[in-house]
C-alpha cells in the first residue's frame, strides 16, 4: 500500500513538473489545439410538447456565434421559434457580436424527420477561429403527425401582407388604380356589386401571385435557385433590369419597357369591358403580368427568400397575401371615390425619383458581386458624382441655398475621392485615399496552387485566413503596423484563404494539425515547415520576429 501511494505521488509530481514547463514556455505549438468536435457540440435534441428542444454544449474556452446557428431537417431549413440571448463582445473588425459561452437551448418547430442537421461557427477565447461546424443529431421522443407539423409560424405570413400594403403605395402600383375603377364600372351598378367586381379583380391578381409562389417553391426544392442566380449572366441581367426600371421611373423611354411607362398597357387593358365578375378577374390577371417587371426589385428578393424553404404551399400562401395586400388599399381608394384618390402632383414625381434612386442603389449592390473592391469603389464614386448633379438640378429654390451648395459640394468631393482612390487600387469606401495595407504577396484559395508556390525557392510565411475569421484581420493589421515584413524583405508572404473550403483544403488542414485560422506557418527554402516556429491563434509579433530570424538564417 505505501508503495502504491508513493507511485501516485510520483505521478502527481511529474504532472506538476510538466505543467510548469508548459507554463514557462507558453508557446502555441507546445500544447495541442482543442478539438472543435468536442468544444462545440449538440447535447441532445428532444421533442417536448409543440416544439423540439435542442441543447448546445459549449465547453469552457469556446464560444459559438449566435448568428451562425442554422438548422436543417429533410433538406429544408428550420427557423427557430426561440433562441436565448447571448453575451456581447466587441471585435475591432466586426464591432459588437453576440456569442454563446456556456451553451444554449433553442426551440424549433416540429418536423417530420428524426434527423436534424445543426450548423455553427465559433472561436477559442485565445483567438483561434474554426470553420463552420456541422453536427447531425437524432431527435428523441415521438415524431409528430402531419397535422401537428407547422413548418412556419403563421404570424410570419402577415409580414407578406404588410409588404403588399407598402408596395401598393409605390409609383408602380398606384397607376393601376384606373384599371380597378374600370373593372368596377358597369352602368348603374350598385355599390355592393361594384365592391364584388373589385374583389374579383383583387382576388384574381392575388391568385396569380400565389401561382407564381407555388412555382417558386417547387423550383426551390428542385435545385438551388439562389445559387443559380449568383452566376455572372443572371447578375448582369438583373443589374441591367434594375437600371432600366430606374430609367422608366425617371420618365425615360426604354426599349422593351415602354409598355410599362406609357399608356399602351392601360390602353390594351381598357379594351376588356368591365362591369362583370369575369372581366374584372381578367383585368386583375393581366395587370399582374404588367406590374411584375415594375416591382421586380422587392419581388425578386421575396422570391429568393421563399425559394430556400422549398415549400410550395407556404410560398404560395405568402405571395397570395402579398397580392391581397397590394390590392386592398386600391380597392378601398376606389370605393372611397374622389375624396380618397390622391391627385397627381410633386409628391408623385418625388416618389418616382426616390424609387429610381433605390433601384440604382440595388443595381450597384448587385453589380458589386462581379467587380473587384477597387472597381466597386469607383462605382460608388460615380454614383456620388451623379447624385451631386441630381441635387444641383433638383434642389428647390425655396430651400436654404447655402445648405444645398454645401451638401452638393460634399457629395461631389466624396465621389471624386472614391474614383481617385479606386483608380489607385484602394478599396475602402470609408477611407478612399488611405494607404492600402498589403501584408501578403500572394493569395490562393486552394491547396494545389499553394503547393506550387511552396515549391519555389526562398523562405516563406503561410498565412491561414478566412473572411469569416473575426481575429484574422486584426492580426494581419497588427503584423503590418509592426513593420515585421519590411524588416525581412527576402521572405515571401503567402495567404491561404479558406473562406470557401473544400475537401482537399480540409484534408490538408487536418494533416497539418490545424483546425482553422488565424495561423502562421514558416516554410524554409526547401519547402519544409518548421513546426517549432508555428503561430496559432493570437499572433505574437515578438515571436514572429524570432521565427523570421531563425528562418532567414537557414
Amino acid at each position: 500500500m505505501p508503495r502504491f501511494v508513493l507511485y501516485l505521488l510520483l505521478m502527481f509530481s511529474t504532472c506538476i513538473a510538466h505543467a510548469g514547463v508548459l507554463d514557462l514556455n507558453q508557446q502555441p505549438w507546445a500544447t495541442s489545439t482543442p478539438d472543435p468536435e468536442k468544444g462545440m457540440n449538440v447535447g441532445f435534441a428532444q421533442r417536448e410538447g409543440d416544439g423540439i428542444h435542442v441543447v448546445l454544449a459549449v465547453q469552457p474556452g469556446f464560444s459559438v456565434y449566435r448568428d451562425s446557428l442554422s438548422f436543417e431537417s429533410a433538406g429544408l431549413p428550420v427557423n427557430p421559434l426561440s433562441m436565448p440571448d447571448g453575451t456581447f463582445k466587441e471585435d475591432p473588425s466586426f464591432g459588437r457580436v453576440e456569442v454563446y459561452h456556456d451553451g444554449a437551448q433553442v426551440i424549433l418547430p416540429l418536423v417530420s424527420d428524426r434527423t436534424l442537421k445543426v450548423r455553427m461557427q465559433g472561436c477559442l477565447d485565445t483567438g483561434l477561429c474554426f470553420e463552420q461546424q456541422t453536427r447531425i443529431v437524432q431527435i428523441e421522443g415521438e415524431l409528430p403527425t402531419a397535422a401537428e407539423i407547422t413548418p412556419q409560424s403563421p404570424g410570419s405570413l402577415w409580414w407578406f401582407f404588410m409588404a403588399g400594403v407598402l408596395l401598393a403605395l409605390t409609383p408602380c402600383v398606384l397607376p393601376t388604380l384606373p384599371l380597378l375603377l374600370h373593372a368596377m364600372s358597369g352602368g348603374h351598378a350598385s355599390r355592393p356589386r361594384q365592391a364584388l367586381y373589385g374583389m374579383g379583380y383583387v382576388s384574381a391578381s392575388a391568385l396569380s401571385y400565389a401561382g407564381l409562389g407555388v412555382l417558386i417553391g417547387y423550383l426551390g426544392s428542385s435545385f438551388d435557385l439562389r445559387t443559380a442566380l449568383q452566376g455572372p449572366i443572371p447578375v448582369t441581367l438583373i443589374t441591367l433590369s434594375l437600371v432600366a426600371l430606374a430609367a422608366v421611373n425617371m420618365g425615360w423611354r426604354v426599349p422593351g419597357l415602354g409598355f410599362i411607362s406609357s399608356g399602351a398597357g392601360q390602353g390594351l387593358l381598357s379594351k376588356i369591358k368591365g362591369g362583370n365578375l369575369a372581366s374584372s378577374a381578367a383585368l386583375g390577371v393581366v395587370s399582374t403580368i404588367m406590374l411584375s417587371p415594375c416591382v421586380s426589385a422587392p419581388l425578386a428578393g421575396i422570391m429568393i427568400y421563399l425559394a430556400q424553404t422549398g415549400d410550395s404551399l407556404y410560398t404560395g400562401a405568402c405571395l397570395l397575401l402579398l397580392g391581397v395586400g397590394m390590392g386592398l388599399p386600391l380597392l378601398i381608394l376606389a370605393l372611397g371615390g374622389k375624396r380618397l384618390i390622391p391627385k397627381s402632383g410633386p409628391w408623385l414625381i418625388a416618389m418616382k425619383e426616390g424609387s429610381a434612386l433605390m433601384l440604382i442603389m440595388a443595381a450597384a449592390v448587385n453589380a458589386s458581386r462581379l467587380l473587384t473592391p477597387s472597381q466597386t469603389l469607383i462605382l460608388i464614386g460615380a454614383m456620388a458624382l451623379g447624385g451631386s448633379i441630381y441635387l444641383k438640378l433638383r434642389w428647390p429654390n425655396k430651400w436654404n441655398k447655402l445648405m444645398g451648395a454645401t451638401l452638393i459640394f460634399l457629395v461631389f468631393a466624396y465621389g471624386f475621392l472614391c474614383i481617385s482612390g479606386g483608380l489607385n487600387g484602394q478599396d475602402d469606401w470609408k477611407q478612399p485615399l488611405a494607404a492600402k495595407q498589403i501584408l501578403v504577396d500572394e493569395t490562393y484559395d486552394n491547396v494545389a496552387q499553394l503547393s506550387q508556390a511552396l515549391a519555389r525557392p526562398g523562405p516563406k510565411v503561410v498565412v491561414i485566413s478566412a473572411q469569416w475569421c473575426l481575429n484574422c484581420k486584426v492580426e494581419e493589421r497588427e503584423l503590418w503596423e509592426s513593420n515585421v515584413k519590411s524588416q525581412y524583405p527576402g521572405v515571401t508572404w503567402i495567404k491561404l484563404d479558406i473562406t470557401h473550403s473544400n475537401p482537399e483544403t480540409a484534408d490538408w488542414l487536418q494533416k497539418k494539425g490545424l483546425f482553422g485560422p488565424p495561423a502562421l506557418l514558416f516554410v524554409d527554402t526547401q519547402g519544409a515547415e518548421d513546426r517549432n516556429l508555428r503561430q496559432v491563434g493570437n499572433i505574437d509579433t515578438t515571436q514572429v520576429r524570432k521565427a523570421l530570424e531563425s528562418l532567414s538564417a537557414k
